[in-house]
């Protein structure tokens, strides 16, 4: 049975992926820059418009002479396997640590801010060992990516209790989180993470379409 959490979490997901407050945007342009091939797919021409949007906002929210950051947001991609959302996430990474983390005072030196690239599995699996250094990278990082939120066994309720604290973490910093689940499948985990995936002007993207790996095969 649906609970009114998921039902609602995924009505606002589609109001946040398709509406008006998304920018124009030439998404095969920015498709090309990546480096990622759309192959006239719709869900993956909604997954380009996503992320446009959030290199407007996080370019706009970068100050270029002070370690300022602006009010952040969240790029959550989630569906199938092999769709492009961990390729997508690392290549915002590359561009966090080549473009967007510099920034030049007025004395002129250099600085780099501080960003983060974590597995969810990985880091749950150090956290079962008592290794909570993450957590610590995670609270002063400006940027931050998570790959495969979700996708980690959970008998004990202890990866659920972490990932909402992770959630509580990134509040207010610039996010990619990735999963191979649905939004259903998260409220279902967590009836709490949903609702932080899109409040605050953090958007969700949700890619069911065929896997890569499997284009062309018959």
């Amino acid at each position: 049975m649906e609970t009114l959490t998921t039902t609602l979490a995924e009505t606002l997901t589609e109001i946040k992926a398709h509406g008006t407050k998304a920018k124009p945007i030439n998404t095969r342009t920015l498709a090309s820059r990546l480096d990622f091939e759309l192959f006239d797919d719709h869900e993956l021409e909604t997954l380009m418009v996503s992320v446009g949007n959030f290199i407007h906002d996080i370019r706009g929210g970068l100050s270029p002479t002070t370690n300022r950051t602006g009010r952040g947001r969240w790029l959550t991609m989630l569906g199938t396997s092999g769709t492009g959302k961990t390729y997508v996430a690392r290549k915002l990474w590359e561009r966090w640590k080549t473009k967007w983390c510099e920034f030049m005072p007025d004395h002129g030196v250099l600085q780099r801010r501080r960003g983060y690239w974590g597995s969810w599995p990985k880091m749950i699996e150090r956290m079962r060992s008592g290794d909570y250094s993450d957590s610590l990278q995670i609270q002063e990082a400006d940027f931050v990516v998570i790959d495969e939120i979700g996708a980690t066994r959970d008998p004990t309720g202890f990866a659920k209790d972490q990932l909402f604290q992770l959630t509580d973490r990134l509040i207010g910093k610039w996010a990619v989180l990735t999963g191979n689940v649905t939004m259903r499948q998260l409220g279902d985990f967590d009836t709490r993470i949903p609702s932080r995936i899109i409040r605050d002007d953090n958007e969700c993207v949700q890619v069911n379409t065929v896997d890569y790996a499997l284009r062309g095969v018959k």
